[in-house]
């Protein structure tokens, strides 16, 4: 556990604390060049991770103006000078308290658990300011097409949910995501009148646990919310760029961040624990620790937890 603590404290070490002035300057610059809707996406649960899924997480703000007005000053906005038409301007219905907390925003792993269970409350709570979607892939899923292209298509199918669910004109949209490689979105070019959801499912969709052995695909969101793609319609595309440390430097990218991981984190501890109490989920929450192998070479790896291909399990 110490070495598990030590090792996240270097990390945060690492990694410098931007200010909240500095993580909304891309997004600001974007918004003065008519793109209206910056989708910001990250991952948690990627190649350090022995077992559990990866979460992939999106996040648009969906009115900024009066949002990063409020983040940059400090106070709240006058009532009695609206910087929007009022339609929009209701739509900062932020307390002070809450304001305060989400300029506490910064790359998730820089923050406390409890900064970040703080932030992610304040997202879930205001669903018309906020646009967000997760999208998984389980552990047989990395082992079937490895980690890096696993990842690479839940960030695609993160994104395309959100501009579908939240129908963002494709003009106005631009995606940053965490990361050396963009995703390509809407690869397939869909009509936009032929695309479909089966089904409709929130970002906190529960996660059953008793269905990871049966072999089925229904315990991620590819199966549960599928986009299908028909047509030949470029329209649908948009730019998305990648951005080395994009969670530490990018608002919405860091907002991402902070979702993926308090998400994931939960499964772990509140669904792998209390599954397979002797594994010590709640504790290295699936990553690669000493501890963690050490089990899995005592008690054997579990099939559909554990990624079966990655060395430290091959074999156990």
């Amino acid at each position: 556990n110490n070495n598990n603590n030590n090792n996240n404290n270097n990390r945060r070490k690492s990694k410098k604390i931007q200010s909240i002035a500095s993580l909304l300057s891309l997004e600001m610059d974007l918004h003065s060049r008519n793109y209206a809707y910056v989708i910001g996406s990250d991952d948690s649960g990627g190649a350090g991770c022995i077992a559990g899924p990866v979460v992939v997480a999106s996040c648009c703000v969906l009115h900024p103006v009066p949002l990063f007005r409020a983040l940059l000053s400090e106070s709240l906005l006058d009532d009695k000078e609206p910087l929007l038409p009022q339609q929009q301007q209701q739509s900062l219905s932020l307390s002070t308290e809450e304001i305060q907390i989400l300029k506490q925003t910064n790359d998730s792993k820089l923050l406390t658990p409890l900064q970040r269970r703080e932030i992610y409350n304040v997202l879930m709570t205001h669903p018309k300011l906020f646009a967000i979607t997760t999208s998984r892939r389980s552990p047989r899923q990395i082992d079937e097409m490895d980690v890096l292209t696993a990842t690479k298509e839940a960030f695609a199918e993160s994104i395309e949910k959100l501009v579908l669910r939240w129908d963002l004109p494709r003009g106005e949209v631009y995606g940053v995501v965490d990361g050396k490689v963009a995703p390509k979105v809407f690869a397939y070019s869909p009509n936009e009148n032929n695309v479909h959801v089966e089904s409709e499912c929130g970002t906190d969709e529960k996660f059953d646990a008793t269905k990871i052995n049966d072999g089925g695909d229904d315990w991620n969101d590819n199966s549960i919310d599928r986009i299908k793609r028909d047509g030949n319609n470029n329209n649908q595309r948009f730019p998305v760029r990648p951005y080395i440390n994009g969670d530490a430097n990018v608002f919405t990218v860091a907002l991402s961040s902070i979702i993926a991981k308090v998400t994931r984190d939960d499964l772990m501890k509140h669904e792998f624990h209390v599954k397979y109490p002797e594994y010590g989920f709640d504790v290295h929450l699936g990553y690669g620790t000493r501890d963690h192998v050490e089990r899995v070479h005592r008690l054997g790896s579990l099939e559909g937890v554990h990624r079966m291909t990655f060395k430290q399990v091959k074999g156990r």
